[in-house]
Parts: C-alpha cells; structure tokens; sequence
C-alpha cells in the first residue's frame, strides 16, 4: 500500500513531512483495530496471540481488559513515539530490553498494567479457581 499511493518512494527520496508520517501511523492503528479489536476485545488476543496460545490480561486479576484501555496504553503510545526523531526510535528498542527485566514485561505493559499469559479456555465455572489457574500460567518469553 505505501508503494502503490507513492509513500515509499517519497519517504526514500526523504520528501516526507510530519504530518505524512501521523496519517500514516492513524492508518496503521485503524488496520490494526481493524484486524484485532474483535479479539482483543472478546479475549484479551491479537491474532497472533490466538496462533501462539497467550493472552492479554490485567496484571492484578488476570482479566480481559476493555479494548479501549488496551489500545489507548499498550499500543497508542508506541505507534505515537516513533514519529519523534531520534528518540522515538532509541525509545522503542529500550520499550523491548524490558522483556528482560525479572517480570518478564515490556514497557507497553508496565504502562497499560498487563501481562501475558498462556491462554486456554475456562473450562470451570468456579471463578476463584481459573484465577489461580491464569495465575500459574505466566509465559516466560525466553523459555515458552
């Protein structure tokens, strides 16, 4: 798509301006609601969460949080911060190293308090026991 509406070839010959950039970025959030906001919505997954079996859940209660908490502190920020030159970009490779932190989270996480974990239906209809069970699930990214 950015080929074809002539962003790319601008972007290369550095004739892109800013605002460029942020339609753009709002262009590639819509998609992506598009895409996931379903599922996110229902299930606290993005599409490839649902292939690779994890969940996005508070990190106190382990529950699906609304779509528009999500979106607005876990993936917004991101997409925004990239447009500042030079910190943007140094910013989100820093967002990234967090993974390697003790918990185990991303800055994204840390921000918007959530935390993946292993994903599986609720197979029980007693609500104390799947929260022990989420609790016993956490993904250790290193070691799935």
């Amino acid at each position: 798509m950015m080929i074809a509406s002539g962003y790319w070839g601008r972007a290369m010959a550095e004739e892109v301006g800013f605002l460029d950039d942020l339609l753009w970025t709002f262009g590639e959030l819509a998609v992506f609601l598009v895409l996931h906001g379903y599922t996110l919505h229902t299930r606290g997954q993005t599409l490839g969460k649902v292939l690779l079996r994890m969940q996005i859940v508070s990190r106190f209660g382990y529950r699906v949080l609304p779509l528009s908490r999500v979106f607005i502190l876990r993936y917004v920020p991101f997409y925004l911060v990239v447009l500042v030159p030079i910190f943007g970009p140094l910013l989100t490779v820093v967002e990234v190293l967090f993974i390697f932190g003790s918990d185990k989270r991303c800055l994204h996480d840390h921000i918007a308090g959530t935390i993946v974990i292993k994903y599986r239906e609720d197979e029980s209809s007693d609500e104390n026991t799947h929260d022990r069970e989420l609790e016993n699930k956490l993904v250790d990214p290193l070691n799935p």
